[in-house]
């Protein structure tokens, strides 16, 4: 038997795969094939790429907008954990991202400026959050309805969806 580790930095985190096969043709196949699936969450989730549907989303100003089946249950879901964490998990914290200036990548242990923590308690105070979103199924269609001036974010969710899947 062969152990075999593959690293690819995606999602700005490095993920491993380790294997252990005799196969080495069939291992790096079935590799590519995961890293694959989850460069095709990327394209679809993430909030850097102008044409993902998570994008379109958040740069919609329409209170109800149509959503793919997978979407709306990766909403559903995330407002699920919401309610079980009493609010500590929250999808909806993109403007919070945004107002410490977490734009594209996060350095670890880097510090935010006391202005910037002012920045954010005065947001939470104010801000709409996951409670406030409704998904809605009807006529076998999907649609999420939100105030606009929410933004969702997968991130994190996104990261161990894609280590499950």
């Amino acid at each position: 038997m062969v152990k075999s580790v593959f690293h690819k930095k995606l999602m700005n985190t490095d993920f491993a795969i380790i294997v252990f096969n005799q196969n080495s043709k069939l291992t790096n196949r079935l590799v590519e094939v995961a890293f694959d699936e989850v460069e095709n969450l990327i394209s679809k989730y993430s909030r850097f790429l102008p044409g993902s549907e998570i994008s379109q989303i958040n740069n919609s100003e329409l209170s109800k907008i149509e959503i793919k089946p997978e979407m709306y249950s990766f909403c559903k879901y995330c407002n699920e954990i919401g309610n079980l964490t009493d609010g500590v998990f929250d999808y909806t914290i993109l403007d919070l991202l945004q107002a410490i200036g977490y734009s594209k990548s996060y350095v670890e242990g880097e510090n935010f400026s006391q202005k910037s923590i002012e920045q954010i308690q005065r947001l939470i105070k104010k801000r709409k959050n996951f409670l406030d979103i409704k998904l809605i199924k009807e006529d076998n269609k999907y649609y999420i309805s939100k105030d606009p001036e929410i933004k969702i974010e997968f991130g994190g969710f996104m990261k161990g969806y894609a280590v499950d899947k």
